[in-house]
């Protein structure tokens, strides 16, 4: 859609991977009539992880933009859309812990 055209296109990495997390809504609603297209949800929040993932390469301390992601994952695993599967979820728990214990050996 051109939500998810327009989040892409955002200045700043850490923008844009919030942006595409929250254009995943767009797929998938939370109501039994609501549109619901769970390989377009996730390939939004694969998008993000991917932006998230060049914003704190840049700058460590953007690891918040995980947790982000992170929470739209856990609340799609919740209501059940299809396409996201524990893997993306404990993948994403991996991504998170080694950033922080990076950051850590750093300080």
């Amino acid at each position: 859609t051109k939500a998810a055209q327009y989040a892409a296109k955002l200045m700043k990495r850490q923008d844009q991977a919030f942006a595409l997390a929250k254009v995943s809504h767009l797929f998938w609603g939370p109501n039994e009539d609501d549109e619901k297209n769970a390989q377009r949800c996730l390939e939004c929040l694969q998008r993000a992880v991917n932006c998230a993932k060049e914003a704190i390469s840049s700058n460590p301390s953007f690891v918040s933009l995980y947790v982000d992601v992170l929470n739209e994952f856990l609340y799609y695993y919740e209501n059940k859309c299809e396409s996201v599967q524990g893997k993306h979820i404990s993948t994403l728990l991996a991504l998170v812990k080694s950033q922080l214990t990076a950051e850590v050996q750093t300080v």
